[in-house]
């Protein structure tokens, strides 16, 4: 079983530190993470984005992953991490936008120098 093999390379990564396990699991996951971002942020960029993220949090926190192997493998923990990090995304997307508040419209006139009027 496919999900199996990835597991496996994931806990040999955790032990040993082999960076060819790894790069199996990148390899194994990364379509489906990146497909999984662009559904919940609906941009490309976003999305590979997302997919370096969560491999980042994921070699960070390797240690946790033994207690949450038995609950999806290493797919279903990495899709965990990538939507906390798409909704960590969107609150700062939104909070950013509140602040920014609504456009303001910038007209050039023919005056001289100094002639923009922000209405």
């Amino acid at each position: 079983m496919l999900r199996s093999r990835l597991d496996r390379a994931f806990v040999r990564y955790t032990r040993t530190g082999d960076p060819a396990a790894l790069a199996r699991v990148f390899d194994g996951c990364a379509a489906e993470l990146y497909r999984l971002g662009w559904h919940l942020l609906g941009d490309r960029h976003a999305a590979e984005d997302l997919v370096q993220q969560t491999f980042v949090v994921a070699i960070e926190q390797r240690a946790t992953f033994a207690s949450e192997h038995s609950r999806g493998g290493v797919l279903g923990w990495l899709c965990g991490i990538l939507t906390n990090r798409a909704l960590h995304v969107r609150r700062m997307m939104r909070q950013r936008a509140a602040k920014v508040g609504p456009a303001t419209d910038v007209v050039v006139t023919n005056t001289p120098p100094g002639g923009i009027t922000v209405v």
